[in-house]
């Protein structure tokens, strides 16, 4: 499914040189629910962006689905990327003035026979989200953004999904949704990578990352 081989990138700030990443190489398969966790500033966030042809590496190989994102030239990733991979930040990035089916349903633009109306409201009732289908994000609490910008992500039916932190800012019962939902895309054959420190999500994970200085420090099975 999605396979990093070697991959580092260094950023350039005030006369320095900070290494993100360091030759980081990892294999996720279809159905696999991988955490990835570590210090703040240890590179989660830049993997998950190399991983899903958002930031090209300095060096290495990202694969997904036997492609090269990064042989691709950017029309070409961008639309590959567009059917393929889901991303949910902790940011949300709604947009202010669409309602929240309008905000699900802008992944459609990419790919519109998957993305119709019917399959984003079917998204937002499995999210507890039907009552605010014509709300927009102003009228939301946090559990129910987040919960928008997953649907939105899902709605595609992308082979990939990346989620940053998302948690962070959630109540004990919209984490909970939020993590089974992921957990019940992993079960339906995708692959889920999901920076977090959210314990919780250690009992449904498959495998755990620990990253360190850019490194991935191990890689183990979870405990179940």
């Amino acid at each position: 499914m999605i396979c990093l081989d070697l991959v580092s990138k260094v950023y350039h700030k005030a006369g320095r040189d900070i290494a993100a990443l360091q030759q980081v190489s990892l294999q996720a398969d279809p159905g696999e629910f991988l955490l990835v966790k570590g210090p703040s500033g240890c590179g989660k966030t830049t993997l998950l962006l190399s991983a899903g042809g958002l930031l090209r590496p300095d060096s290495g190989t990202v694969t997904l689905q036997g492609r090269d994102l990064y042989a691709m030239n950017p029309e070409a990733r961008a639309a590959f990327r567009a059917a393929r991979v889901g991303f949910v930040f902790q940011q949300y990035h709604l947009i202010p003035y669409l309602t929240v089916l309008e905000n699900v349903r802008v992944a459609a633009v990419a790919d519109p026979a998957s993305g119709s109306e019917k399959a984003a409201r079917v998204l937002l009732s499995e999210l507890g989200l039907e009552e605010r289908a014509s709300h927009t994000p102003a009228e939301l609490s946090a559990g129910e953004k987040q919960r928008t910008a997953l649907a939105r992500a899902l709605l595609c039916r992308p082979a990939l999904l990346l989620a940053d932190e998302i948690t962070g800012n959630l109540d004990a019962e919209n984490a909970r949704m939020v993590l089974a939902r992921l957990k019940q895309f992993a079960k339906e054959g995708g692959t889920v990578l999901l920076v977090t420190h959210e314990e919780k999500a250690d009992a449904l994970a498959d495998r755990i990352l620990t990253m360190k200085q850019g490194k991935i420090e191990s890689d183990c099975r979870a405990a179940k």
